[in-house]
Parts: C-alpha cells; structure tokens; sequence
C-alpha cells in the first residue's frame, strides 16, 4: 500500500483529533499481507475531527470501489 511518499504501510492508525482516541488498524488480514514485512512498522496515521470526516471517507471509499469495478470488474489477486 501507498499512501503519499510512503510506500509498504503496514499499519493504519486511526485516530479522533479532539478526544485522542486511537484506533490502529494492521494490514495483516488482506491478502496481499505475506509481501510486506510486518516485523518493522512502517505505520500512516489519518486523524479525524468529528464522525462527518470518517463518513465522508466510507462513502468516497464506497464510491471509488464501485467507479473502478465499473472499469476494470471485480478485482481480484494476481495469481489466482
């Protein structure tokens, strides 16, 4: 996973910007997990001011999702 300048995440720390509440999120469970190494965190955080922002990130997510499915179908794992 890519997300800016950083290549390889393998940890997503979700956190709420007025209570510090923490949410960390392992990339382990996807399938493509074996390829990253997961001994050396190389951790993103995405902090949120209210519960609008992460709903606004669920359906931009739900939004990509359908608009590349629409392109390219279903994705699947190379491999398989």
């Amino acid at each position: 996973m890519k997300i800016g300048d950083k290549e390889n995440i393998n940890a997503i720390t979700l956190r709420h910007k007025g209570r510090d509440i923490k949410f960390e999120c392992f990339i382990k469970p996807f399938p493509y997990a074996e390829r990253l190494d997961l001994k050396e965190k190389d951790p993103v955080e995405i902090v949120f001011d209210d519960l609008t922002e992460v709903d606004a990130l669920i359906d931009m997510l739900k939004r990509f999702k359908q608009e590349s499915q629409e392109y390219i179908g279903v994705w699947k794992r190379s491999g398989n």
